[in-house]
């Protein structure tokens, strides 16, 4: 079975590369207590999540120290919980951090809401907004019908949507309709059928190239040698806007080894933009190594299980699979 772009978070711990003091003084084992709603009447504990890091520069290279943070969250059957400010500025701060030590740019940050409720995103994209550092609010969905759903709801909150799942072509009507970046685009079948159903009326959909950087069997997204191809047709669509590149790189427990992955898809990268100068994101990264991902040349990260904590369980049964 092919797996989404998200689907793998769930077994990744939230760990980051955190900077060296001030802030991992305040990474040391402690109890943050959330700010909750005045509505809210129950809390539930949540596993800890780690975070770490330490940096050699002599041969600039990074390393891990672990510290334990236990979070608090409200219950998942409570619509009102708010994502705890402290995740966002650790992940913000880490980013920052890692950025800085290799001498990079500022990466952006997609909040990835899968299966979140639609206040769950609400509260978060209010925190974002009130986090200039954090640019545009963004968020990601795996699915199309989970979007669709949560959108209406959120209407008017200035939320930049992108598809971060793997799309069937019998679903993009709908996603051109719906979204502002499609980051999953890996077939010229799909890149006809996006171009056709976007509304002269929209502006040109954001696309990003899904490469199978490691050529992985369960992996979709194209070959490395593909890319030319699939870039010389988005830039030919009027409707489209070709942004750049999108990797899952194998969750090889060797960092080292993710290392190489990101270095292989910011070499591409770099190719790619000098051939297309509208090429500006190369979204590669998650919970678990997106400061990683930052130092080797991220420039947009997706973030999910470090900002809201463990998925809610679904309380009904799953959308049928999209068929071709």
């Amino acid at each position: 079975m092919k797996m989404s772009c998200d689907d793998e978070m769930e077994r990744l711990t939230c760990r980051s590369i955190a900077p060296d003091p001030p802030l991992s003084s305040c990474l040391s084992q402690r109890r943050i207590r959330l700010t909750l709603p005045p509505s809210h009447h129950s809390a539930t504990p949540v596993a800890s999540a780690t975070f770490r890091r330490a940096t050699d520069k002599a041969n600039d290279r990074t390393h891990v120290r672990v510290h334990d943070l236990n979070m608090t969250r409200m219950t998942s059957h409570d619509t009102t919980f708010a994502p705890p400010p402290p995740r966002l500025d650790i992940i913000l701060d880490g980013m920052a951090h890692a950025a800085d030590n290799a001498d990079r740019p500022a990466a952006r940050l997609l909040a990835v809401s899968k299966t979140q409720p639609a206040q769950a995103v609400a509260n978060l994209a209010a925190a974002l907004r009130s986090r200039p550092r954090a640019g545009p609010v963004a968020f990601g969905e795996n699915y199309v019908q989970e979007a669709l759903e949560k959108q209406p709801a959120l209407a008017g909150l200035g939320i930049e949507w992108h598809l971060i799942g793997h799309l069937q072509s019998n679903k993009a009507r709908e996603a051109a309709a719906a979204f502002d970046w499609v980051q999953t685009v890996d077939r010229i079948k799909l890149v006809d059928a996006l171009a056709k159903y976007r509304a002269p009326g929209q502006a040109p959909l954001n696309v990003l190239i899904q490469v199978n950087v490691d050529d992985e069997a369960s992996k979709h997204g194209c070959r490395p040698d593909e890319v030319a191809l699939l870039a010389d047709a988005i830039a030919n669509r009027p409707a489209l806007r070709l942004r750049g590149l999108m990797a899952i790189p194998a969750p090889d427990p060797d960092l080292e080894r993710r290392r190489e992955a990101f270095r292989q898809m910011r070499a591409l990268f770099d190719t790619l933009a000098l051939q297309y100068p509208g090429v500006d994101t190369l979204s590669m990264g998650m919970s678990e190594d997106y400061a990683l991902a930052v130092a080797e040349g991220a420039t947009m990260v997706r973030v999910g299980s470090a900002l809201f904590g463990a998925r809610p369980q679904k309380t009904s049964p799953p959308c049928p699979p999209e068929t071709a």
